[in-house]
């Protein structure tokens, strides 16, 4: 016969089964969402929060595009590589340093970034026809709720689109 659980064990069970069920539902929106950007931006996720970032923060070093994304420079310049070659980004000598160079989000990277939220839009915008305004502002600071109660345990989020 199985040891019956103590109380504190059948406390823990619907908290754990509380929060578990809610990371399930997060990894599911998180694999969906990344499949709507990869078929609405050729690099994605990641493309597409490299773009915002470099329109949110203005030129910016690859290092500092990474420590912005909490990634590895590596990983960024790689991002970055890809992006220049595509002609949206682009390198551009630091202000007051000719060794440094910058990242700078070209016209037509800003043009990218604009055609992907328009398709993004349309993709999306017909799922919540049959929601209210209440219904899309209620989720949506329910969600600002967690982003913040998050980041005060120092869990931030990288560039979003």
């Amino acid at each position: 016969m199985a040891p019956t659980a103590t109380r504190a064990t059948q406390a823990v069970a619907p908290e754990r089964e509380r929060v578990m069920g809610l990371l399930r539902r997060v990894s599911e929106l998180n694999l969906t969402w990344r499949e709507v950007t990869r078929t609405s931006f050729p690099t994605g996720m990641s493309g597409i929060a490299v773009l915002n970032l470099a329109e949110q923060r203005g030129d910016l070093r690859v290092s500092d595009l990474a420590a912005c994304a909490h990634v590895g420079v590596s990983t960024m310049s790689r991002h970055v590589t890809e992006l220049t070659t595509a002609g949206l980004l682009e390198r551009v000598l630091g202000p007051g340093d000719g060794r440094t160079h910058m990242v700078r989000l070209t016209d037509q990277g800003r043009a990218e970034i604009e055609r992907a939220r328009a398709t993004m839009t349309a993709r999306l915008a017909p799922l919540l026809d049959d929601w209210t305004e209440d219904d899309v502002d209620h989720l949506a600071g329910r969600l600002d709720r967690l982003i913040h109660d998050l980041a005060a345990t120092g869990v931030t989020p990288e560039g979003t689109p």
